[in-house]
């Protein structure tokens, strides 16, 4: 049926985004970026565009690093959080996930727009779709939903 269908391609579009962010969080699993050592040479010490400069002017070298241990640590937990979508309402994960992945955009390089937009727009779609939430209103991947 439409409702079937259309319940295993937001299962599908969450799996997705699941993996996407799974594959993240795995490879950011090292020292490096749990002390935030990586992000602090990468982004808080070698890039050009804003906040970075503004950082390093306003902040001490050590609430630089600092800033830098608690960033990485947060974007290594919001990845580990992404890549539990399946468990969460459809809602939920398509508008969170689109919210985050504008933000790594925005805060990172403008050049994930070419591998996030795709991603986005698959969820937001899936989400206008059916509007009214009856399909995902009891949440994630659930017994009922016949996977």
């Amino acid at each position: 049926t439409d409702a079937a269908l259309h319940l295993h391609a937001r299962t599908l579009a969450q799996c997705t985004l699941a993996l996407v962010f799974l594959g993240g969080a795995v490879g950011k699993l090292t020292p490096e970026y749990t002390s935030g050592e990586a992000f602090y040479h990468l982004y808080f010490l070698q890039k050009t565009s804003w906040p970075y400069p503004w950082l390093r002017d306003a902040l001490s070298p050590e609430a630089l690093r600092t800033l830098a241990t608690w960033f990485s640590r947060a974007v290594i937990a919001g990845e580990l959080a992404l890549a539990l979508a399946p468990l969460w309402p459809y809602r939920v994960a398509a508008i969170g996930g689109s919210l985050v992945m504008v933000a790594m955009i925005a805060i990172s390089t403008w050049n994930l727009l070419s591998v996030m937009a795709c991603l986005i727009g698959l969820l937001l779609a899936l989400l206008v779709a059916h509007g009214d939430g009856s399909v995902s209103s009891g949440g994630g991947i659930t017994p009922s939903a016949g996977l």
